[in-house]
C-alpha cells in the first residue's frame, strides 16, 4: 500500500502483509512526524469449514473405489491432520516485532500552533500521553479535519493560529457551534500569549476549558492533566446516567 503524507508530500510505502486487515491505524511519517491514516479493507468472510462433511466425503468416496473389491477392505486415512502441531499459535504473532512506525489508532489530538517550537514541546508531551497527534498548517487543514473526523478528543490551540485577533480564530468559532453534545466529548485548551493561565470565567468566555499563558507552556502537562481530571469528574455522573437510559 502507498499513502501520501498529507502534511510533507512524502510518499509511505507499507507492505500489504504488514496491515491487519480492516482495522484503522496511523503510519508516523518519517519525514515531519504526521500521523498518516491507512486503512486495509477486510476480505470478504469465506464460509466456515465443515469437517465432519469433508470427512464424510472421503469416506465415500473410498467406499466406492472399492466397490466389487470386498476382499479388500476400505483402507481410510484421515482427510486432515488435526493433531496440535498442526494449528499455528495465534499467539505467534504478538510475540513478532511489530512494524517500525505503524501503531493503532488511540485517542487523538489536534495542535493548533504555528510557533513550531511550542507545537513540538506539546506535542512530545501528548505522546507520552498516548495521543495520536495531527498538526494543521492553517485554519483551511484544521476545519478540513475537525468536519471530515470527529474523533478528536483534545484540541490545542494557539489564541492566534492563523489569525489576528480571537475574535477571527477559525476553529474557536468552529468549537463555539458545536452542539452540546458532541461538545462534552473535546477537551479545548487555549494557548495564549496574554492571557491569565487557568482564567475560568475568560475560558468560559470563549467556549474553551482551560486556558494556558505561553509562558507557562514549561508546566503544559501538570496543567493538561488536572484540566482533563477535572472535566472527567464533573461529567461522571452526568454520562452515567445517560448510559443508564435517562435523558435531562
Amino acid at each position: 500500500m502507498q499513502k501520501q503524507c498529507e502534511q510533507c508530500g512524502k510518499i509511505l510505502k507499507v507492505p500489504d502483509e504488514k496491515l491487519p486487515e480492516g482495522k484503522l491505524i496511523l503510519a508516523t511519517c518519517p519525514s515531519c512526524g504526521n500521523k498518516v491514516k491507512l486503512l486495509k479493507k477486510a476480505k470478504p468472510e469465506k464460509p466456515a469449514f465443515d469437517f465432519e462433511e469433508e470427512i464424510a466425503k472421503e469416506q465415500a468416496a473410498v467406499a466406492n473405489s472399492n466397490i466389487g473389491s470386498e476382499n479388500k477392505p476400505p483402507q481410510i486415512e484421515p482427510a486432515y491432520d488435526f493433531s496440535p502441531d498442526s494449528f499455528e499459535d495465534e499467539d505467534d504473532d504478538k510475540n513478532k516485532d511489530p512494524f517500525s512506525f505503524i501503531e493503532e489508532e488511540g485517542e487523538m489530538a489536534m495542535i493548533c500552533i504555528q510557533d513550531g517550537k511550542i507545537a513540538k514541546e506539546i506535542g512530545h508531551i501528548l505522546e507520552y500521553m498516548e495521543y495520536s497527534i495531527f498538526y494543521p498548517k492553517n485554519n483551511h487543514e484544521s476545519l478540513r479535519e475537525l468536519r471530515m473526523h470527529a474523533e478528536f478528543s483534545l484540541i490545542i490551540v494557539d489564541e492566534l493560529f492563523d489569525c489576528e485577533d480571537i475574535r477571527n480564530n477559525a476553529v474557536i468559532r468552529y468549537i463555539k457551534r458545536l452542539p452540546m453534545r458532541e461538545r462534552r466529548e473535546v477537551f479545548v485548551a487555549l494557548i495564549s500569549p496574554s492571557r491569565r493561565t487557568l482564567d475560568k470565567k475568560d475560558a468560559f468566555a470563549h467556549s474553551v476549558n482551560i486556558i494556558i499563558n505561553q509562558n507557562h507552556t514549561i508546566r503544559f502537562e501538570d496543567f493538561i492533566k488536572k484540566g482533563l481530571t477535572e472535566s472527567e469528574n464533573f461529567y461522571k455522573l452526568f454520562k452515567e446516567t445517560m448510559k443508564a437510559g435517562l435523558r435531562f
